[in-house]
């Protein structure tokens, strides 16, 4: 009846309506749909924002390979020239492919964003030496310099001298 909140069983889908709106949809499939009927292939399909306290999201393999001694960390020059030509990072979707595909997976892209954090770290920690190592540069040039001005110095002197 209009107005009100309704159940409508029609095998194989179960069909909550709400003042003639279809609500929800539950297939024989086992497919949800909430605020939509397009399942586009997945179990649940939700039109509209979802809010939980916790989602768990299974998503293999963990990026821990970034850390192993045979990984291939792509040199900051590579990194800028790929960067230029594509305009986002290696491995990560562009903007037109999540708008073709739709969206992305949740658990890929978190994977995909540690995989990333995990490879600045590891660009920190190179820059890191790299600027250790200039640091020890600067002061073991210092000491050649204030070496170079005490014999200076002492030329001078020995000119004056003469």
């Amino acid at each position: 009846s209009s107005g009100s909140s309704r159940v409508i069983v029609n095998r194989p889908t179960f069909s909550w309506y709400n003042y003639d709106q279809e609500q929800m949809q539950l297939s024989a499939d086992g497919e949800l749909g909430i605020g939509t009927t397009d399942f586009d292939g997945f179990k649940l399909a939700v039109a509209g924002s979802i809010r939980a306290t916790e989602i768990k999201v299974q998503a293999l393999p963990w990026p821990d390979y970034v850390f192993a001694s045979d990984y291939q960390l792509m040199s900051l020059g590579d990194l800028r020239s790929y960067i230029q030509q594509n305009h986002h990072l290696p491995n990560v979707p562009s903007a037109q492919e999540v708008e073709e595909e739709g969206g992305i997976l949740l658990g890929e892209m978190n994977t995909i964003l540690l995989q990333k954090n995990e490879e600045l770290t590891l660009y920190i920690l190179q820059l890191e030496e790299q600027l250790a190592k200039a640091s020890t540069d600067i002061k073991e040039l210092k000491a050649l310099v204030s070496q170079i001005s005490d014999l200076k110095k002492a030329v001078a002197e020995l000119q004056n001298k003469n």
